[in-house]
This record gives C-alpha cells, sequence and structure tokens, in this order.
C-alpha cells in the first residue's frame, strides 16, 4: 500500500517536472509559438499538459526477458544474482514506510514524511480554495434576483453563437465583476448595475460564449491540477497562462469578423465594467474583467487581430 503511494508521488514529481520544463520552453519561444499556432492550438496543448499533471503515469520501456540456450552457466547465474539485487533495491526503494515496534521506538523512512507531507499540501490548498469557493457563492447568491429584462437578449445571441441551453442569469446586489458560477447547473451573474444595450450584448456575449466552450469546467480542472502539484512555482505560472488564454480565445471569438472600430468599443465596455465593478479573486469562475495588467494583454490581443500592430 505505502510502496504504492511512494511510486505514485514519484510519478507527480516526474509529471511536474516534465510539464514545467515544457512550460518554460513555451515561455522562451512564445514569439514563435505565437506566430505559428493559433489561441486554439494553444488550449487544447495547455488542455493535454493539464490532463498529463492529473494522470501522473511513468511512461516506461517494457523490459523483456529473453533466454538463450547458448549462454553459459556462469553467465545465467552472474545475471540472476544481478537481477536479485536490482529486485531487492527496487524493492526497499519503493517501500518507504518500516514502523517497528521496538521498546516503545517507532522509525518512519524520509520517503513516508515527504509523502505526507505532500497529502498535507494537498488538502490545504483544496480545502482552503475549496472553503473560499463555497464562502463566496453563498455569499454573491444570497439576495440574487432573476434578470429577466435582459433573457430576450441572452436568446438571441444563443442562437448567434450555437449554444443550446440558456443559463439562468441572476442580478447581484453585491459589487462583482459579470462572471459564470458553477460547473453542471452554470449561473451567469451580473452586478445590479446600469449598462448600455451595447455593453449588455458584449458582456452576455463573453461570457455565453465562455459557456459554449466548456470553460467554466476547465477551470476546475486547472485547480485541481494547481492543487496536485501545489508544491511546484512553474505549476502555477502555468494554470495562469492557461486561464488568459482562455479569455483571449473567448475575446476573439467575441469580436470575430468585426471592425476595428467594434473591437474598441468592446475594449471600451471592458474597461467600463472594470470601473463599474470588481470582484473578488475567484479562482473557478470565469470573469469578464480581470487586473489592469491582464487587461492591458487583452486589449493588445484584441486590437493587433486587425491592425497587427499593437494599439
Amino acid at each position: 500500500m505505502i510502496s504504492v503511494a511512494w511510486q505514485f508521488l514519484l510519478n507527480v514529481l516526474y509529471a511536474s517536472v516534465s510539464v514545467g520544463g515544457v512550460f518554460l520552453l513555451l515561455k522562451i519561444f512564445s514569439q514563435w509559438m505565437d506566430g505559428h499556432f493559433n489561441l486554439k492550438w494553444k488550449k487544447l496543448l495547455y488542455l493535454f499538459l493539464t490532463i498529463r499533471l492529473l494522470i501522473p503515469i511513468n511512461m516506461q520501456i517494457p523490459y523483456y526477458n529473453i533466454k538463450t540456450d547458448n549462454l553459459t552457466r556462469d553467465i545465467v547465474d552472474f545475471s540472476g544474482k544481478a537481477e536479485t539485487d536490482i529486485n531487492n533495491y527496487s524493492k526497499n526503494f519503493l517501500l518507504p514506510l518500516n514502523i517497528n515496534i521496538e521498546a516503545g521506538h517507532y522509525k518512519i523512512s524520509v520517503h513516508a514524511v515527504l509523502f505526507f507531507i505532500w497529502v498535507i499540501g494537498f488538502l490545504i490548498y483544496f480545502v482552503f480554495t475549496f472553503t473560499g469557493y463555497i464562502i463566496n457563492r453563498h455569499k454573491i447568491l444570497q439576495y440574487t434576483i432573476t434578470a429577466n429584462n435582459i433573457r430576450k437578449v441572452a436568446i438571441n445571441i444563443c442562437e448567434e453563437i450555437g449554444l443550446n441551453k440558456i443559463p439562468v442569469i441572476l442580478y447581484s446586489p453585491i459589487e462583482i465583476s459579470p462572471m459564470v458560477l458553477g460547473m453542471l447547473k452554470p449561473i451567469l451573474l451580473l452586478p445590479e448595475i446600469e449598462y448600455s444595450d451595447e455593453e449588455i450584448y458584449f458582456i452576455l456575449k463573453h461570457e455565453l460564449i465562455h459557456l459554449k466552450q466548456k470553460d467554466n469546467i476547465y477551470k476546475y480542472i486547472l485547480q485541481l491540477a494547481n492543487a496536485v502539484h501545489w508544491f511546484n512555482p512553474l505549476v502555477y505560472m502555468f494554470v495562469s497562462e492557461a486561464s488568459l488564454n482562455l479569455e483571449f480565445l473567448c475575446d476573439e471569438e467575441v469580436v470575430k469578423n468585426s471592425s476595428l472600430d467594434m473591437k474598441k468599443r468592446y475594449t471600451y465596455t471592458i474597461l467600463n465594467s472594470a470601473s463599474k465593478a470588481a470582484g473578488p479573486p475567484l479562482k473557478y469562475f470565469t470573469k469578464f474583467q480581470e487586473n489592469k495588467k491582464i487587461m492591458k494583454k487583452r486589449f493588445r490581443n484584441i486590437i493587433k487581430k486587425v491592425t497587427g500592430n499593437v494599439v
């Protein structure tokens, strides 16, 4: 049981290091990547790396025991002895927990300590993040009201983008950013403030495209991967980059086939929404606007699709 746990931790470490290394290479060659791969391909690549983090299977070349009659007895005896030594070493290496009760003393190996440290770190990350999600969800949904006045707009947008199921749309009196909340039964939340008709259109289209692309589910998967690899700062950077790519891709879909003027008005909507409402930093939610640094990146990505330059 414990040897399996230690092998699992080794596989987690291997997956963490390998995905972290790939992510560093992607960051180093980011300009080349941007010129040769579109945002959809990057999303698929990030999804593959996320799955790799969650399924830490160590790929090993299979070992085949080939018997040859022409080998001398001495060579056979030597190879058999070597194989026995290797097996004994493997058992000692993969058996991290040896508890011997001798005169009231316990002997625990370093492997067991490392495994339990990883378990504690995983539980702390998962419990704190999930608890924060539950608390903020309850706080946001406590005094919400149904947004019946914009449901027709949402229906038209769903038909436009090909989204079959229209989510529940609610207004919240709490100062929040427009966001999608939930995974299996998502809710589209808007702050109870005044928006223009064009702003409502852009905001609803942005969040509904997130739903169509299943970004709300992807956010949960990213956070689970982060919980498993809580010890690796490169995984935190990877999760942040993958989440930002979701926003880039969603922005691209919102203004697809639009004029430069329309793209500028969309960026104004993002900026105006940021000035009207903020909201808590919720990792499981898809939000319409982020912090200033991220918004600048989004603006550059939106505008350069038309001009080819940064405006």
